[in-house]
């Protein structure tokens, strides 16, 4: 019967093919390879992350939020954050502020953040102040800068030496500093 023998010959080349992409996917494979290993940014740090977020709460609302493009940990429980910034949002009060830096440094317990490099603080009615350096105490809600700092609100600008911004004032947040004309 001539169709048993086309029959026999389609089998025979299925049969075929199935044992050959059976080889195919047996085969060894190439190692893939490795990206290159990670270069650590301080050999001192027993962490590193990139980009994060770090929210206290107060009373079931967030009160402070910290953001930062890199984070280093350290074995003493200290962290450095590169491109930090520090943020409240309104708490019902209608004030919120926000400060950013190029480097932070949080102490261990996590209740001072201090910022260098380029910190710029912004308070929501459009006050804004410039300067070095600043620390924020978040038990406190009050900003320091000890050195030159320029300021901003409205038609209004300034400099001055030394700065406190004190965000839980009553009527509206203080600013108390000796300023230079």
């Amino acid at each position: 019967m001539r169709w048993q023998k086309y029959a026999r010959i389609v089998m025979a080349i299925v049969v075929v093919a199935v044992c050959v992409a059976v080889a195919v996917t047996l085969k060894r494979r190439r190692p893939v390879a490795s990206g290159g290993s990670l270069v650590r940014t301080d050999p001192r740090a027993v962490v590193e992350s990139t980009g994060g977020r770090s929210v206290r709460f107060k009373s079931g609302h967030e009160d402070v939020r910290v953001e930062y493009e890199r984070q280093l940990t350290y074995q003493d429980g200290s962290t450095k954050l590169v491109g930090v910034k520090v943020s409240t949002d309104d708490r019902g009060d209608g004030r919120s502020f926000t400060v950013t830096g190029k480097e932070g440094d949080v102490g261990k317990d996590e209740s001072v953040v201090t910022l260098n490099g380029d910190v710029t603080l912004v308070e929501s009615n459009g006050f804004t102040a410039h300067t070095e350096h600043a620390s924020f105490e978040s038990k406190t809600g009050v900003v320091t800068a000890p050195g030159p700092v320029e300021f901003s609100h409205g038609r209004l600008s300034g400099s001055g030496v030394g700065m406190l911004y004190d965000k839980n004032a009553t009527a509206s947040p203080s600013l108390r500093s000796q300023w230079s004309t």
